[in-house]
């Protein structure tokens, strides 16, 4: 390298390690991005960018890459930090949510009229709910005949006399199912007309100030109970089961096609609105100060560049991308 070349690739290394300390970072990137913005405010985004390849970044980012290890255990460990705080014992959700805005939630569920109607016909239509009210409606009435009627106890000698009969019916084998049997037959015969009639009772009952009130009554209960009480029943087994029941889900559900289409449509429907947007409107449009974003962003890097500088590793780097040029022909041939 030609001596004069070296000497200005030293001052060339110290020019550029100063114009790398946090402060004169600050006010380039604030004169840039004031000057990059001022020439792009008109410029239309869909001039910025190519859909394909942001899709095909999104979709390797987001769908073609397992889970990391790392973030999963990350996400464990905050979990249970998060359900330790002591926070957890001083907030309760009225904290978190006002009584206005409480309302206002519960009324527009109880403007989901098709939504509420639909889940109480499906509840309804449910085997599982036939059988429930088969066994309520069985065990109901054999109670009654064998221990609350009123001829058990009013009638001088029948308790006695049915509790005879049942302790008859128990020794004869089968028997008892049998009647249980022809008993629940009859009941399931009748069944529809309780399920219509259920049916317009749970279509009163979820409507209504009534309901109104009854969900603002409950949520003020809850409202003023600290969040330890609610998140009381989730503890370690609770949150490694949750963890891992979501990644299983994950791990499926980002390799269906569904997924990858859907992807594709969210991409699509936002270039569409935003492709018309200029770069300064899309900054405005989000509320973005990027002088103070680039501030921010700097005092989090802050600790790496000081590292950086006191190691000497900064000024290794930056020597070694300028050492070409110094000792390039062309360079020498410039000091000759």
């Amino acid at each position: 390298m030609h001596p004069l070349a070296a000497r200005l690739l030293d001052a060339h290394v110290q020019h550029t390690l100063q114009e790398l300390q946090v402060e004169r970072l600050q006010a380039h990137l604030a004169e840039e991005i004031a000057l990059g913005l001022q020439h792009l405010q008109e410029q239309k985004l869909k001039t910025l960018h190519a859909r394909e390849p942001i899709k095909r970044g999104l979709q390797d980012l987001l769908l073609d890459r397992p889970s990391a290890p790392l973030i999963n255990t990350l996400a464990l460990a905050l979990g249970r930090e998060l359900l330790a705080h002591p926070l957890q014992k001083q907030t309760c959700p009225g904290d978190l949510i006002n009584a206005d805005e409480a309302e206002r939630l519960i009324d527009r569920l109880l403007d989901l009229e098709d939504l509420r109607r639909d889940l109480v016909k499906a509840v309804l239509a449910s085997p599982v709910y036939s059988d429930l009210l088969s066994d309520l409606l069985y065990n109901g009435i054999r109670d009654y005949l064998l221990e609350d009627n009123i001829l058990t106890k009013k009638v001088p000698g029948m308790s006695s006399l049915m509790k005879l009969g049942k302790g008859m019916v128990n020794r004869v084998g089968g028997l008892e199912e049998g009647i249980e049997r022809t008993i629940k037959q009859t009941i399931a015969k009748n069944l529809r007309s309780s399920l219509e009639l259920s049916e317009q009772l749970l279509e009163k009952a979820f409507r209504g100030a009534r309901l109104r009130q009854a969900l603002i009554e409950a949520w003020q209960k809850v409202s003023r109970t600290p969040l330890e009480q609610v998140t009381r029943y989730v503890g370690e087994r609770e949150l490694v089961d949750a963890q891992s029941i979501a990644l299983t889900l994950w791990e499926h559900a980002r390799q269906t096609p569904y997924a990858h289409t859907l992807l594709d449509a969210i991409v699509d429907s936002i270039a569409r609105q935003l492709d018309e947007m200029s770069v300064q409107q899309l900054v405005e449009g989000l509320a973005i100060d990027l002088p103070k974003l680039a501030q921010e962003l700097l005092a989090v890097v802050e600790p790496l560049l000081r590292q950086l500088h006191q190691s000497g590793h900064l000024e290794a780097r930056v020597r070694a991308h300028l050492h070409d040029f110094y000792a390039s022909a062309a360079a020498t041939a410039l000091f000759d």
